[in-house]
């Protein structure tokens, strides 16, 4: 897949063979439809897999969009 900032929309139907064999997949590139609302999938994230809840608010963003594969900064305190 070439880099640009714009990506084609990509939904499969192929999404409705997870339904019924498990939920668990590894594209991030998908089209949220309202035909699988109110289901949960687990995603993976590189690392392990996210569980991801179809909701109203959520249809017409990619499933990329709510799942984060970098780990957040944290800094340690100072003792005094």
């Amino acid at each position: 897949m070439t880099r640009s900032l714009y990506r084609k929309i990509l939904f499969r139907y192929n999404i409705f063979y997870f339904l019924k064999n498990g939920l668990k997949f590894g594209n991030r590139n998908l089209l949220i439809v309202p035909s699988i609302k109110k289901i949960s999938f687990l995603i993976y994230n590189g690392k392990n897999f996210v569980n991801l809840l179809i909701r109203d608010n959520i249809i017409g963003y990619l499933v990329g969009n709510f799942i984060t594969t970098r780990k957040l900064c944290v800094h340690k305190k100072k003792k005094n």
